[in-house]
């Protein structure tokens, strides 16, 4: 009973005086209370040091690299290509000769 009627207590203290201003709460005061407001910037280190590097690196990819990919199938690569010459002809019974 005391522990309950001290809280009560405290929160009055705390509380009950003065009136919340509600424009305060969340402003930083200090330096520390600043840190812990951002969550000690995990946020935008992981940022700046993982994802943002990623990402250019998929961009540089897809701008550099991906144009030289070729995306037809395995079977299909050589048969439409013009510097590969020709396309052999087939056989009666339709297999490549």
């Amino acid at each position: 009973m005391v522990v309950a009627a001290s809280g009560v207590f405290l929160a009055w203290l705390m509380y009950g005086r003065r009136p919340v201003d509600p424009a305060a709460i969340g402003v930083p005061r200090t330096a520390v209370h600043k840190l812990l407001l951002n969550k000690y910037y995990v946020d935008e280190i992981y940022d700046a040091l993982i994802v943002q590097p990623l990402y250019r690196a998929s961009l540089w990819l897809a701008r550099v690299f991906d144009p030289k990919v070729d995306r037809r199938p395995r079977q299909r690569r050589g048969r439409d290509d013009p510097r590969l010459g020709p396309r052999p002809a087939t056989a009666p019974d339709g297999l490549s000769s």
